[in-house]
């Protein structure tokens, strides 16, 4: 059952977060907005509809999501933050399984290009967001994780879990 509510949450929020969405036509750089990872080796840029988001729930949590996709749709990458005080800080959130929310917490959605839909591995310790800056208008960090397919969920088989490194965030709210 916790599972099932993780997998709800991750997805609620990557949502709410692409049904706002703006679109950027702007090339992908770290000094605009986009998402930049390597995936199991091969890199990804996705500049398309980035934008962050934040959200206050009435249980006494919040919510700060960002998600973007390529310029065709065909994938979609976003991550949210929760977190029990009114602003979000600098400094490195990790996957703690929603069980202390004044250390933050992080989800992450990521839907490839074959059709698979990944969420966050819950057991792995290195599955992290950095917020390096955060603005009026912007934040801005770093993430990597290992991602598991749940598509069989759905079922298609599952395929193995995939490694999100060197990624890069900055959105715009």
């Amino acid at each position: 059952m916790r599972t099932l509510s993780k997998i709800i949450i991750a997805c609620t929020a990557l949502v709410c977060t692409l049904t706002s969405c703006k679109k950027s036509n702007v090339s992908p750089k770290l000094s605009t907005e986009s998402i930049v990872f390597t995936l199991n080796g091969t890199k990804h840029t996705l500049a398309s509809n980035v934008i962050e988001r934040k959200v206050m729930y009435s249980i006494g949590f919040y919510t700060t999501s960002v998600a973007a996709s390529s310029s065709q749709n065909t994938e979609v990458m976003g991550f949210t933050v929760l977190y029990d005080r009114d602003s979000l800080k600098t400094g490195t959130y990790t996957v703690n399984n929603g069980t202390d929310l004044s250390r933050g917490n992080v989800t992450f959605t990521f839907v490839s290009d074959n059709g698979h839909t990944y969420i966050q591995n819950y057991t792995n310790p290195n599955n992290t967001i950095t917020i390096t800056e955060i603005g009026a208008d912007y934040i801005k960090g770093t993430l990597s994780a290992v991602l598991s397919d749940i598509t069989s969920a759905a079922g298609s088989p599952s395929l193995p879990d995939v490694t999100l490194t060197n990624g890069e965030f900055y959105a715009k709210a």
